[in-house]
């Protein structure tokens, strides 16, 4: 008898269990946010015309700059040559002179090298005066471009002709601030626009993986306009939507 009541109760208890509903995992979103949360996305093709014609004009003004900063490497990388022949001898001397066998003439001409190894190296601290000079030319013509260097450029065309080439897809940082259950997964939610047709045009171009990086195609199709983008976070048990996450700037 005593058996049987025993069997009831435990019955009686997992009945209980079973009944309550049991939250599996869990998500936190209140932080969640991209570290910049707008993307401008424009036509690579006239970008790159624009920036080859960037790359033209600071060519022609730097030109003659360039060669005269080539010439000055060629010269200190000369005249260090010369500090370095100057130094085998002096060292040949040094050793006569703190040997004690070193003549007359053997000082006088140690004092000599010594005076012409500093007027070489007085040569080569001013020519590179006049090399931070010139990069600073160089400098101030990006500037006047729009640019902060001239490497801000050239790697500018280079991004831009890579993209062409391969069709590389516009891609957004990572959503951060989340913490919950792994795994986790990320799904586009609403897309908004001022015509919806032109929303879901765009969402086919518009994918999400892992980290909640997105995506946008190098060929879509939408039309230009902003498009604001709500990022829908799930794992086991759990689910949230980050309104308006992100903002997309298509550009004509």
């Amino acid at each position: 008898m005593k058996r049987i009541m025993y069997v009831l109760m435990l019955g009686f208890v997992f009945g209980l269990s079973a009944c309550e509903k049991v939250e599996v995992g869990y998500l936190e979103t209140n932080n969640a946010v991209y570290s910049i949360d707008t993307l401008f996305l424009y036509n690579v093709e006239e970008r790159l015309v624009e920036y080859k014609e960037y790359e033209a004009k600071f060519n022609e003004q730097a030109g003659p700059i360039n060669q005269r900063l080539e010439a000055i490497e060629e010269e200190i990388e000369e005249k260090r040559y010369e500090i370095y022949d100057i130094d085998d001898i002096l060292y040949d001397l040094n050793y006569e002179i703190e040997a004690g066998t070193a003549t007359d003439e053997m000082r006088a001409e140690y004092d000599r090298l010594m005076e012409e190894r500093e007027g070489i190296n007085a040569e080569i601290r001013k020519l590179e005066n006049e090399r931070w000079d010139k990069r600073d030319e160089l400098k101030r013509i990006a500037k006047e471009l729009g640019f902060d260097s001239a490497a801000q450029i050239t790697d500018g065309v280079a991004k831009l002709e890579n993209t062409l080439k391969y069709n590389i897809p516009w891609n957004t940082s990572p959503l951060g601030g989340i913490l919950g259950t792994q795994p986790m997964t990320y799904s586009i939610g609403e897309i908004k626009n001022e015509k919806p047709e032109n929303a879901e045009l765009f969402r086919k171009s518009l994918s999400i993986m892992g980290g909640g990086i997105m995506f946008v195609a190098f060929d879509v199709e939408a039309p230009a306009g902003t498009y604001t983008v709500s990022v829908v976070v799930e794992n086991e048990g759990q689910r949230a939507v980050l309104e308006d996450a992100f903002t997309f700037i298509l550009e004509e």
